[in-house]
């Protein structure tokens, strides 16, 4: 299953007919959305944002995943809800081997990438029965 993590936003794209019901088995709410899966707390992600309303810090209009970004907000996989990236206390259990970058795990948006920056977005190839991700494309917020 391909997984797009878009500025905290999280999207589910199954490869095959039996990935939905695997990520489920592994505790992950995904619903269909706009021609993805994602989490119930995303499909009602605010598509604009006022400073100073729901921890906003910049007013912007525009895709849910944009505003996610502008406000430096995140998905939470452990409390299901999204929060404001400085919130995230956990490392992002990334590790890099000099050619490519895998995570045990679905990695969380928001986590801490050693000393340089959190995790704002990348692509995953994820196999949900074996729980391995294979990563792409990082990018990080800077500290």
């Amino acid at each position: 299953m391909k997984i797009y993590i878009v500025n905290g936003y999280y999207e589910f794209y199954p490869d095959g007919p039996m990935d939905i019901m695997l990520a489920r088995d592994r505790g992950l709410d995904l619903v269909p959305h706009n021609g993805f899966y994602t989490f119930p707390a995303l499909v009602n992600a605010p598509t604009y944002s006022l400073v100073d309303k729901d921890c906003a810090t910049v007013q912007y209009s525009g895709s849910q995943s944009d505003v996610m970004g502008a406000n430096k907000w995140v998905y939470s996989l452990t409390l299901r809800e999204i929060v404001p990236m400085s919130s995230i206390m956990l490392s992002s259990g990334l590790n890099f081997d000099g050619m490519r970058i895998t995570s045990k795990g679905i990695p969380q948006a928001g986590a801490k990438v050693g000393t340089q920056g959190r995790l704002r977005s990348c692509v995953i190839s994820w196999k949900p029965e074996g729980d391995a991700c294979l990563i792409q494309g990082v990018e990080l917020w800077t500290l």
